[in-house]
């Protein structure tokens, strides 16, 4: 059977595996199941969540749920304390995110100074990060003596972000304490830590896995339920007879063998929709340039473009020549992505961004503010400039304090042709923001004004036109 019959047949049974998935759904999913890897493996308990917690709540970590893990945690806490955490929750998807273990108090190197985990968040431009979260674990041992009251009132901490190794609390913008403890031992001793359980962090986390089980890589979501089935041990959550077990495993297997072939399709469908996926994203990587240089004269407008890294395919760049200083260590540049995250998602995005790299724009000069920092204020002080520059343009948002997504837009993708959809798309965002040539002509005065300022010499090369057609 083809892969065009294939499909007509799943077609054909989407009406039974609605019906499936809602009666699956419905059964509880307490059964008695092989020990977990958290069972298995030696030593303490506390140890072996604290590596697991630091793991799946970076977003940079591989395990394919990016900031989910993490935003299900903040808005706990935020649930706990009814403080907003809006300045958290809402930065995480533009912040970069560091997590350290076992964090010492600043001067002092005993265990009892040590905390188990910080979360810090910023900008990457930033020598310092904005906000922080100061986290103790507790899976069976008690509080040590005034040992929450001694982070409390501690003023720094021995915590890596990027050249910097020192995180000052009076540095911060925002942070919280967070102590996490069996439901019986749930009160830190310090009043300023918000106390939440590791049947919270369960319920928390189950929410997110149930409602987006199928956008998450089955190996890690396998991973997260184990180590979620550890913290119930820990709670003594979900005990159940043998025989309701048993009724449960029965009800299930029930289920499985009535659409068995239906399973077996859909899984075998959504391996080849991948492919297609990974596949058509890799067209696109490899033809985006070529199709924008048949359009644009690159060399004549003084612009140029650069492909991302196969490894990381978030930055698929075009900028004019001009904003691109220190030998290609400094530059500002539009950014769009073809990864098969922006295929799913049915859309392309596009946003003017600042350098990423922390070599050259952080020099610091007598008002202690880098080249990022600098720029962002030109921009925010051309705001009015720059909305009358972008007004025929619908949708653009102007988040000038984000180094990330200075400009940004998105653009909806027709879902029956992804590949050439996304192509035309890119052309329009090109027409919207590259050749538009009052937005290039404010970006140049603040890019220069911005240099010269954090540098103390001249820019070099030709100053930068808009992009134009050939």
């Amino acid at each position: 059977m083809g892969s065009d019959e294939k499909l007509k047949e799943l077609e054909e049974n989407i009406d039974s595996l609605e019906r499936f998935i809602e009666q699956y759904t419905k059964l509880e999913k307490k059964t008695e199941r092989p020990k977990n890897i958290f069972s298995i493996l030696r030593g303490p308990r506390e140890g072996k969540y604290q590596s697991a917690l630091a793991y799946f709540l970076d977003p940079a970590q591989p395990h394919g749920f990016k900031d989910a893990i993490l935003k299900a945690f903040l808005n706990l806490i935020e649930e706990e304390s009814g403080d907003p955490l809006e300045t958290y929750s809402s930065k995480v998807k533009n912040d970069h995110i560091e997590i350290n273990t076992e964090v010492n108090i600043k001067g002092e190197e005993d265990e009892y100074g040590r905390i188990d985990l910080i979360i810090g968040g910023g900008p990457s431009s930033k020598e310092h990060p904005e906000w922080a979260i100061f986290i103790e674990l507790k899976a069976g041992a008690s509080e040590g003596e005034e040992q929450t009251k001694r982070y409390a009132s501690a003023e720094s901490w021995n915590f890596n972000w990027f050249r910097n190794n020192t995180l000052s609390i009076n540095s911060l913008d925002e942070y919280e304490y967070v102590y996490i403890s069996k439901e019986r031992e749930k009160e830190a001793k310090s009043d300023v830590f918000e106390s939440i359980s590791w049947a919270d962090l369960v319920r928390v986390f189950e929410n997110k896995i149930e409602k987006g089980v199928f956008d998450y890589p089955h190996r890690s979501v396998v991973q997260f339920l184990d180590f979620l089935r550890s913290l119930k041990e820990v709670e003594n959550m979900g005990d159940e007879s043998k025989k309701r077990e048993l009724e449960l495993i029965e009800k299930r297997l029930k289920l499985y063998f009535g659409q068995k072939e239906l399973i077996e399709k859909v899984e075998e469908a959504n391996r080849q929709f991948q492919q297609d996926f990974d596949e058509l994203a890799e067209h696109l990587y490899k033809r985006w340039e070529d199709k924008l240089y048949e359009i644009y004269d690159f060399s004549r407008s003084g612009w140029t473009t650069r492909q991302a890294n196969q490894r990381f395919r978030e930055y698929d760049k075009l900028y004019p020549e001009y904003w691109s200083q220190r030998d290609g260590s400094l530059e500002v540049f539009f950014v769009h992505s073809t990864t098969t995250d922006s295929l799913r998602e049915g859309e392309l995005r596009f946003r003017l961004r600042l350098p990423p790299q922390r070599k050259a724009h952080t020099k610091t000069f007598e008002a202690e503010k880098s080249f990022n920092d600098v720029l962002r204020q030109n921009l925010i002080d051309n705001r009015e400039e720059l909305e009358e520059a972008l007004k025929d343009a619908e949708d653009i948002q102007l988040s000038l304090g984000n180094a990330g997504a200075l400009l940004f837009k998105r653009y909806e993708l027709e879902e029956d042709n992804l590949y050439h959809s996304y192509l035309r798309n890119l052309e329009k965002a090109c027409e919207e923001f590259c050749e538009n040539e009052e937005l290039i002509e404010i970006v140049n005065e603040c890019f220069e004004e911005a240099y010269q300022e954090a540098f103390g010499e001249e820019l070099t090369g030709e100053i930068s036109k808009s992009l134009k057609k050939i």
